[in-house]
C-alpha cells in the first residue's frame, strides 16, 4: 500500500516542525492563481464545514501531535489561548485524508516523496492550496489539491473514537495477531485481495 508510507512522510513532517507551535493565521479559501483562486473549496472541506468552524478550530490552538492510521492522518490541537473569541474552549482535531493528489506542503521544507509528481513551493502559496496555516513559529504549512479527492473535516477531542477512524482495521505497523486474524478471513466471503485492500472490511485481530 503506497498510501501508507506516503501518509507516514507527510505526519512526520508537521511532527518534526510543527508539533509545540500555535496558528496565528488560517486562509480557507483557495491560493495559488488556480481556477478556484479566492473560493472556499466545499467538496474538500465537506460535511457541512464551514469556514468559521475550520477557523475556530485551528485559530490561536497549539499543535499538540500529529497522528495516522492507515491512510488517515489527523493533527491534534490544544484549547484555545486567552487571545481567541471563540467560544469553543476544548481541544479539536483537524482530520485530513489525501486522496491520490493531495499533499501537505511546508513552505522551504524537504519531505520525502513516495509519488512520480509533487507539489512545489516555489512559488507561495502552492497552485492548489485549498486551506493554508501560519504558525507562531514561522513555519506555513498548505493542503493542496489539484483533483479535488482528498477531505479536511473537523473532529472533537478524539478522533480515534469517531468515523472514519473508528471503524478501521488496525494499522499496518500494528502487532498483528496472526490466529485471530486468520480465523476471522476464513468467515468472510470475498477475495483476499478484496478483503486486504478495503480497510473497512479487514476483520480487527482482537479477540
Amino acid at each position: 500500500m503506497p498510501e501508507l508510507p506516503e501518509v507516514e512522510a507527510n505526519r512526520d513532517l508537521v511532527e518534526r516542525y510543527l508539533v509545540g507551535a500555535t496558528v496565528d493565521q488560517c486562509v480557507c479559501e483557495e491560493q495559488g492563481g488556480g481556477p478556484r483562486n479566492g473560493l472556499f473549496d466545499e467538496i474538500i472541506m465537506n460535511e457541512g464545514s464551514t469556514k468559521q468552524l475550520l477557523t475556530n478550530a485551528v485559530l490561536h490552538r497549539t499543535l499538540i501531535r500529529a497522528c495516522r492510521k492507515g491512510k488517515q492522518m489527523w493533527l491534534e490541537f490544544s484549547a484555545p489561548n486567552s487571545s481567541s473569541k471563540t467560544s469553543s474552549k476544548v481541544n479539536t482535531t483537524l482530520l485530513v485524508h489525501f486522496g491520490m493528489t493531495g499533499a501537505l506542503v511546508l513552505y522551504g521544507r524537504e519531505s520525502r516523496a513516495y509519488k512520480s509528481f509533487k507539489v512545489h513551493d516555489v512559488a507561495w502559496p502552492p497552485r492548489f492550496c485549498k486551506l493554508e496555516l501560519v504558525f507562531s513559529n514561522g513555519e506555513r504549512l498548505a493542503y493542496c489539491d489539484p483533483r479535488r479527492i482528498g477531505r479536511v473535516r473537523v473532529r472533537g477531542k478524539d478522533a480515534a473514537a469517531e468515523p472514519p477512524i473508528s471503524q478501521l482495521a488496525p494499522d499496518a505497523l500494528d502487532a498483528l495477531d496472526l490466529e485471530a486474524f486468520s480465523r476471522a478471513l476464513r468467515d468472510m466471503s470475498v477475495e483476499i485481495k478484496v478483503a486486504l485492500l478495503n480497510q473497512l472490511t479487514v476483520p480487527r485481530t482482537q479477540s
